[in-house]
């Protein structure tokens, strides 16, 4: 390769290079509302004041309501045409902190940034249009004003803490397209009374509902797979849940102070009650486990004052400390042959409990306290085996030895 057809390539290549290097957006206002320009798409984005936000300012500082265009029109530089950009997204931050009371965002938008209108305290309403495919994490956190929402149905992911703390949202509309509720993406909506999922919701993430104080009645989808921790975590007006079948797993906390659930269904193939999931459900009455349940965690049932009966069913075979620790009304308590394991406390201060039957011959492992203040004054606790088998849970638990009694036929 001689000189000149090195220096040929070499230029070709920096003009390839050059044509994929980005150049720097503009950014105009129009109209009150300021616009990232993409030159190449001929399209636009709403942005906010750079400068402004730097300063911890807002863009849009007057409780007023903006429309936002499907196309804006801007003087072209070589003609005496306006040139025209298609608005397709709101940036992130843009309505960060702004006053603004109500937005409207047109058809041909498909993109809403993360925290796009976080901090808008007096938005009160939000019009989201059916093309939009993405809605960016929190991007309506603590919109405290705001009244309802609807996802669009296009949209896939509900993103971790879109509307956080918006505690005046009593009503939302989610898109069938959704598959997935990420963390915190409801929590500390306080106004939200029913909720229904679409049927292909796999996942609800980590503590989505927390805090939904009004929250009476949730629709879970048909295909709902994974529950992560504390999703429910204190939904006092929370009364009666079904889990679809296809449920897998569940996860610590779940429902812990609902205090006003009154009963749970669990699907079959539940393999474990995790720790604390129904702590302080001081109203629940009735809990039917799963016949694959093997583990009652740590402190699952702790404080459910008003659990009156409960049958620990095959093949559960660890029950955790202080598993049914407090609660106070639980009188009789059936357990499966298949327990090996008994923790620490586990049926401590539960005043009412005077009879339990073990269906095994075999005496469970049992950790420091168990029994501790079970059955009232005046009470006394019966801890009935099967025939036969009385002497060898005497010889096993020695300080229960005079509550063991044999039934034999």
């Amino acid at each position: 390769m001689n000189r000149s057809q090195f220096l040929a390539v070499m230029t070709a290549m920096l003009m390839s290079v050059a044509a994929v290097v980005p150049t720097q957006a503009a950014v105009v206002q129009a109209e009150g509302v300021w616009y990232e320009l993409d030159e190449q798409r001929h399209t636009a984005t709403v942005t906010c004041n750079d400068a402004l936000r730097r300063e911890g300012q807002p863009t849009y500082s007057e409780a007023v309501a903006i429309t936002i265009p499907a196309t804006i029109n801007l003087p072209a530089a070589n003609s005496p045409k306006p040139a025209a950009y298609k608005v397709t997204a709101v940036g992130d931050y843009a309505f960060y902190g702004a006053q603004v009371t109500a937005v409207h965002l047109p058809e041909g938008v498909t993109d809403i940034g993360i925290v796009a209108f976080a901090d808008c305290q007096n938005l009160e309403t939000v019009s989201i249009p059916n093309t939009v495919t993405r809605i960016g994490e929190m991007a309506f956190a603590r919109c405290g004003r705001l009244q309802s929402a609807r996802i669009p149905d296009k949209v896939k992911t509900i993103e971790p803490q879109l509307f956080y703390e918006c505690a005046g949202m009593s009503e939302v509309t989610i898109g069938k397209s959704v598959t997935r509720i990420g963390d915190g993406a409801f929590a500390g909506c306080g106004a939200l009374q029913t909720v229904t999922l679409p049927d292909g919701v796999t996942q609800i993430g980590l503590q989505a509902f927390k805090g939904c104080t009004a929250l009476k009645h949730i629709g879970l989808g048909k295909k709902l797979q994974r529950m992560d921790e504390g999703i429910f975590l204190n939904c006092t007006a929370l009364e009666e849940v079904t889990l679809p079948q296809s449920v897998q797993m569940m996860a610590e906390e779940m429902f812990r102070g609902c205090s006003s659930l009154r009963q749970v269904v669990m699907p079959a193939n539940i393999q474990r009650v995790p720790i604390m999931t129904f702590a302080d459900c001081v109203h629940l009455k009735q809990v039917t486990l799963g016949k694959k349940v093997t583990q009652i965690g740590d402190s699952a049932f702790v404080r459910c004052i008003r659990l009156e009966a409960f049958v620990i069913p095959k093949p559960v075979a660890t029950i955790g400390a202080g598993a049914f620790k407090q609660c106070k009304a639980i009188r009789n308590m059936e357990i499966a042959e298949t327990v090996t394991s008994i923790g620490d406390e586990a049926f401590a201060e539960c005043k009412s409990l005077t009879a339990i039957l073990f269906l095994t011959k075999t005496p469970p492992a049992l950790g420091k306290d168990v029994f501790r203040n079970t059955a009232g004054k005046g009470n006394y606790q019966y801890i009935n085996v099967p025939c036969g088998a009385g002497g060898r849970y005497k010889s096993a638990w020695q300080p229960n030895k005079g509550a063991v009694r044999e039934l034999c036929e």
